[in-house]
């Protein structure tokens, strides 16, 4: 069964201070962050031997519960406010779904929406070949 919920808050930030200098992109069922969500990562620079070494040479995806996949996104897309993720079954399980399928109603505004977008499109080309997903885009 697919997992559906709506988001009242979604965007881009980045974040270029301090040691691990990353741009996130995400969104909350809420307007203040809290309830079902979703976070995608990626650093701002090339990932190092150690990132390699770790498994950490890729984007990340996290939930509301803190758990943490590193690549797992087979295929995105955001049409008509609806965000589609779908996950490598083993992602969805690191991250604790029992479907590896999301589906995001997104009841923000248009500037969220675009800023999300971009976000994603930046950072699930983070990394390895392998690990990117198929980024669908709106026909």
């Amino acid at each position: 069964m697919v997992i559906r919920f709506s988001a009242r808050s979604a965007g881009m930030e980045a974040h270029p201070d301090g040691d691990y200098p990353f741009l996130m992109a995400g969104l909350s069922e809420y307007a203040d962050g809290s309830g079902r969500g979703l976070t995608f990562q990626c650093g701002l620079s090339e990932p190092d031997e150690q990132d390699r070494a770790l498994g950490m040479d890729s984007y990340c995806v996290s939930n509301e519960l803190g758990l943490t996949e590193y690549g797992g996104v087979r295929e995105v897309s955001l049409r008509n406010r609806t965000l589609r993720v779908v996950l490598d079954p083993n992602a969805a399980a690191g991250l604790g779904l029992d479907d590896a399928v999301i589906e995001v109603e997104l009841e923000v505004d248009d500037e969220s929406v675009s800023q999300l977008r971009d976000g994603l499109r930046r950072i699930l080309t983070y990394g390895p070949l392998e690990a990117r997903p198929e980024i669908v885009e709106p026909g």
